[in-house]
């Protein structure tokens, strides 16, 4: 049976690698996130949009939506 959660933790580690977290989570140099993040829930990796700078590019990962379509103030991009 898959289990059901009632709360979600979006981790941003903005301008991280995904390769070099995964080696560093995959050789125990990050026993924390493994253990109360991976261990826990799950990992996944993400994509961003275009332009990948920090404001646009957190919408999306939360929200699912592109930051022109989002309708929040500052982070709309031509």
């Amino acid at each position: 049976m898959t289990p059901t959660y009632t709360h979600c933790l979006v981790l941003v580690a903005d301008g991280a690698r995904a390769d070099l977290f995964e080696r560093l989570l995959g050789s125990g140099q990050l026993p924390n996130i493994k253990t109360h993040v991976v261990d826990r829930g799950c990992y996944r990796r993400a994509l961003t949009v275009f332009p990948s700078t920090t404001g646009p590019a957190h919408i999306p990962f939360v929200c699912g939506l592109h930051p022109g379509t989002a309708n929040v103030p500052g982070y709309r991009w031509l």
